[in-house]
């Protein structure tokens, strides 16, 4: 009877293959600590372990700057700031990049009375610090890349409350480099900055008395700037660039009244602009690449959607109900898979929250295929238990569901999702009915030696 019982089911799923489940995203809460998370840089080193810098607020409205790293089991969480200082009024901006031997480099601003940019790396054994510049303002909406030889660049707000500029700073191994890009109105705001193959920055901005956003890139001896929209939202979190292949720069922002995103592709002279329309997103947004250029962006507050290009059509996903904040952050793992940090309110207290998108049910590479190879996956751990469940990476081992065994279910999970994601397979080819037959026998064998 549980033979007949389990081919029946079979049958069904076959017979529903074409249906696709919503996709899926995990959370986990980073720093439980209340009031973490508003501004916040994620970056994954070379095993796919991520990596945060952060603020945090406390009771008395001072804030410190937080760096928090996963060991593949873990976090370990920590303060960054100068042995024997006071640690408060650190962070307000901050962005994280990761050199060459995956070691930490923060730029943040410190907004006390007299604001400052600061930078700090970590050497192997500690964090060093250094002071670049002071000045009313100085500092805020920064931004950091790292060039070739892991020499860090920045890109920041220098001035005083009315005469803002967009200012650049590049480490040359003994000292900054520091030269003014924009200065033409109040310009800088909400900086974002991607370095080229041949190490040529590529700034996007907003002049903030005009609402206009600019993008600027270094020639051999100066700056050609270039404008983009003239309806921009004027100052926070609301736009990015990341270079892409044959070194064109992709932006995504938010247009006035936080009506559109955009995204834009630079055809030689200007940015071809797309529109993810009707979403009526407020004010968080960041862009990824994958290595082909498809782009991936998150972006909206208080709810977090995320929206990718499929090749037609932009294909939008609600994350999270409660996102907030001044920056959130996004990065692709070496799968192309998107992750998104950013603050998080739905438990009251705003927490630093760390969101991904899981692979499609039945995928257990995962590599956005689901196939033989994830049959087999299955079929070796077939009754395993206990397993964690989907969400918190069963997935890798056969198991599709929320328990903690990996059985029929997930077999049939598998079997609707069968050459989902996989290139050139939209229908069931003949393959699958000796593969879902297999999947039936294994059942029976296994089900009948307990």
């Amino acid at each position: 009877m549980r033979f007949t019982f389990k081919v029946l089911l079979t049958a069904t799923v076959v017979l529903t293959l074409a249906e696709r489940a919503a996709p899926q995203w995990a959370f986990e809460t980073v720093d439980t600590e209340s009031n973490s998370g508003p501004s916040s840089s994620l970056q994954f080193d070379l095993a796919d372990r991520p990596h945060i810098s952060y603020n945090i607020c406390d009771a008395n409205r001072d804030w410190y700057l937080k760096y928090a790293s996963h060991d593949g089991t873990s976090w370990s969480i920590e303060v960054v700031a100068p042995p024997g200082t006071s640690p408060y009024n650190e962070g307000f901006y901050n962005c994280l990049k990761l050199d060459s031997n995956e070691r930490p480099h923060i730029v943040h601003a410190f907004a006390g009375g007299g604001d400052e940019l600061k930078y700090a790396a970590w050497n192997g054994t500690q964090w060093e610090f250094q002071v670049l510049d002071t000045l009313t303002r100085e500092g805020w909406d920064c931004y950091l890349a790292l060039d070739a030889e892991d020499n860090p660049c920045i890109s920041y707000v220098e001035g005083e409350t009315t005469n803002e500029a967009l200012e650049f700073a590049r480490w040359n191994g003994t000292s900054w480099d520091m030269e003014t890009v924009d200065d033409n109105g109040d310009c800088g705001w909400n900086s974002c900055l991607a370095l080229d193959s041949l190490g040529r920055p590529h700034i996007v901005y907003v002049a903030a008395d005009t609402s206009e956003l600019r993008y600027a890139r270094r020639n051999d001896s100066s700056w050609d700037i270039y404008p983009v929209d003239q309806a921009c939202v004027d100052t926070w979190g609301n736009c990015s660039i990341v270079i892409g292949p044959d070194d064109r720069p992709s932006i995504s922002y938010y247009t006035a009244d936080y009506a559109d995103v955009k995204y834009g592709v630079w055809n030689g002279s200007g940015f071809d602009i797309q529109v993810i329309p009707k979403q009526y997103p407020c004010g968080l947004i960041a862009l990824a690449l994958e290595a082909d250029g498809t782009p991936h962006i998150a972006y909206g507050a208080p709810e977090l959607r995320y929206a990718t290009w499929d090749g037609s059509d932009w294909i939008v996903e609600s994350v999270a109900p409660a996102a907030t904040g001044d920056r959130v952050s996004l990065a692709l793992d070496s799968l192309g898979n998107p992750w998104i940090s950013y603050g998080d309110k739905s438990g009251g207290g705003m927490r630093l929250t760390l969101a991904h998108r899981l692979p499609v049910p039945g995928d257990t590479q995962p590599d956005g295929c689901v196939d033989g190879l994830d049959y087999n996956q299955w079929s070796v751990n077939y009754l395993a238990q206990p397993v964690p469940a989907w969400s918190e990476g069963g997935w890798s081992v056969g198991n599709f569901n929320e328990d903690d065994v990996v059985d029929g279910l997930d077999y049939n999970i598998w079997s609707i999702h069968y050459l989902e994601g996989c290139a050139g397979a939209e229908v069931p080819e003949p393959a699958c009915v000796v593969l879902i037959l297999s999947g039936a026998w294994v059942m029976l064998k296994r089900g009948s030696s307990r």
